[in-house]
């Protein structure tokens, strides 16, 4: 019962507050060693590296432990879970290549299993690490594919919409920018905020292409905030 219950608390933090979420998945992992559950044991590692930035040595452990702990005959839900883990893990260790495979390991199983919210979050991730890659034409491409679906389906919107400015402005495309990150901002205000803190450099970013340096300062101090109040704050060399 407690095992059960610190994982879903743990889950149940996901795009809110991921210190709060750390925290959890490590009580949940310790309950399930005890209670012998491989799945449950796997469902809290997954969610302990989801929760953001860890020391390397803890992250490559914790990853190593899923991949033993994996059974292949588990449903592609489920599987798709280690490979969300170890996109955020990737991420955070400045791996952009390593993140990318996980991410279309992770779509494929996504869309095997019928999960669409899943399949774009992989999708945003591969957005991600091509604008990191330096492929921004790739990046723009799938983002745009991606806001239009969301439009239609309308469960990971606000998400879309705030890659899809980042890769404008990464072109230099400001006006469309603008008009996008309205857009995101309407999304996020509709939805009480979900994801805005998320997304907290995109104001940066324009204010600094437009040149608008002291408005680009101010913004500095509240994605400060933002990363401080989500739990996103760097680890170690993670």
């Amino acid at each position: 019962v407690l095992a059960a219950f610190w994982l879903g608390r743990a889950q149940s933090m996901t795009w809110s507050n991921y210190r709060e979420m750390r925290v959890c998945a490590i009580k949940a992992a310790d309950f399930h060693r005890q209670s012998g559950s491989a799945r449950g044991l796997y469902l809290s590692l997954c969610s302990w590296a989801i929760a953001g930035p860890a020391p390397p040595d803890e992250s490559r452990r914790v990853l190593d432990e899923l991949s033993n702990l994996e059974d292949p005959h588990w449903p592609p839900r489920l599987l798709a879970y280690r490979q969300l883990a170890t996109c955020t893990a990737m991420m955070y260790a400045n791996d952009p290549v390593g993140m990318q495979f996980a991410a279309k390991a992770g779509l494929a199983l996504a869309k095997l299993a019928g999960a669409d919210r899943s399949a774009a979050v992989f999708e945003c991730h591969i957005v991600r690490s091509d604008l990191t890659l330096g492929n921004v034409e790739a990046a723009l491409s799938r983002a745009r594919d991606l806001v239009a679906h969301e439009h239609r389906r309308g469960g990971l919107l606000n998400a879309s919409l705030g890659y899809l400015a980042v890769a404008l402005l990464i072109a230099g495309d400001f006006l469309q920018a603008r008009v996008v990150i309205a857009d995101f901002f309407d999304c996020c205000r509709s939805a009480e905020w979900d994801g805005f803190d998320d997304f907290a450099g995109i104001p940066i970013r324009l204010t600094l292409g437009e040149q608008r340096h002291t408005s680009a300062a101010r913004l500095v101090g509240y994605r400060d905030k933002a990363t401080h109040r989500l739990g996103r704050e760097k680890i170690g060399r993670a």
